[in-house]
């Protein structure tokens, strides 16, 4: 009857929330990832210096007026640093920023690095990253969260007003969401020792008299990394023809 059914509803989800537990209990990443989320733990997570960016393409309702519900799609980008409330700039209509996207990314597979390139990238930079950028004062470091179409934007090429790619003005890093802040942030013991690969043996030079041949000699800089990770692990790398 319904009272046991009910009563097989209650017995599964108190089994979940044990399961959960005990997982939560075994992986910090799994606590991190179902644990309930707030803006504080968030901020918490953020690196010195960075700004969380997560754009929403979102449509709007009026609930109540029938008329306002076939509302075009729009893009919206909300604005979190380690201190302060939220912020949030409303990007406008969604089709001509889906629209700058496709036209920005098939230029630049006709020709990446050329002018037209850098033109198309301009005009979506006025679209999509500076209203934003009014935003970032005091930040070196975006993290962007994408949102539909503007998934396949490689936001450090956007060209900003005075011809610079945002890449030279800050880094810029992407996550699914800000949730996944959380999950960077927990610490995972390591299981099993680094494994450190460098300076390998390319072979021996080829004889100029052998057409089409290729070589590869060793990068000069290899040796002075691999001084530097040996303050880091004690692993013994393997080197050479190793």
């Amino acid at each position: 009857g319904l009272a046991e059914r009910a009563a097989a509803i209650a017995a599964s989800r108190a089994r979940v929330e044990a399961l959960e537990t005990a997982l939560g209990t075994a992986s910090l990443e799994f606590r991190a990832q179902s644990a309930p989320i707030t803006v504080a733990k968030v901020q918490a997570a953020l690196p010195r210096g960075a700004m969380l960016v997560e754009f929403v393409r979102y449509r709007a309702f009026a609930p109540g007026r029938p008329e306002q519900r076939a509302q075009p799609d729009r893009y919206v980008a909300y604005l979190l640093a380690p201190q302060g409330p939220p912020r949030w700039v409303a990007l406008g209509d969604a089709a001509p920023i889906d629209a700058a996207v496709e036209s920005a990314l098939a230029v630049l597979h006709r020709a990446p690095g050329a002018q037209a390139g850098n033109a198309a990238l301009r005009a979506l930079d006025e679209l999509v990253f500076a209203p934003v950028r009014a935003q970032l004062t005091d930040v070196s470091h975006v993290i962007v969260g994408p949102d539909g179409k503007l998934n396949l934007v490689p936001f450090e090429a956007l060209v900003d007003p005075q011809g610079h790619y945002e890449i030279e003005q800050r880094l810029i890093s992407y996550v699914t969401s800000g949730r996944d802040l959380l999950r960077f942030a927990a610490l995972r013991a390591p299981r099993s020792p680094a494994a450190i690969v460098a300076s390998p043996d390319y072979g021996p030079v080829p004889s100029p008299a052998v057409p089409g041949a290729v070589s590869f000699a060793p990068l000069a800089g290899t040796a002075a990394e691999l001084r530097e990770l040996g303050r880091f692990f004690s692993s013994a790398p393997l080197t050479g023809g190793a």
